[in-house]
């Protein structure tokens, strides 16, 4: 079964997430499937913000997280990556 498949027959739960200081809601699935192609079990959490058509997927390997702890570390995530990008423009000017 796929992905996709599987949390589009078993629907997540309504969440409000903070990003950015501001609550956003959205749906959120979880699943703890094993992988053939990774030879483990995977933390697959799929996440559908309000106004999406589809959900989109983050996959951890710790399996003691909860679901909403994985999102609430990828929105975190996201500010790291984009101030990254930001000093790496910054240092090409010096």
């Amino acid at each position: 079964m796929s992905v996709a498949d599987y949390f589009n027959k078993y629907l997540g739960v309504g969440v409000s997430i903070r990003i950015r200081g501001t609550e956003v809601k959205a749906i959120l699935g979880s699943a703890r499937p094993y992988i053939k192609s990774h030879g483990q079990k995977r933390f697959v959490v799929a996440l559908k913000y309000q106004g999406e058509e589809s959900y989109r997927y983050l996959v951890a390997s710790d399996m003691s997280w909860r679901a909403v702890d994985i999102v609430s570390a990828y929105t975190l995530r996201w500010l790291i990556e984009v101030f990254f990008e930001d000093w790496k423009l910054y240092e090409e000017r010096g």
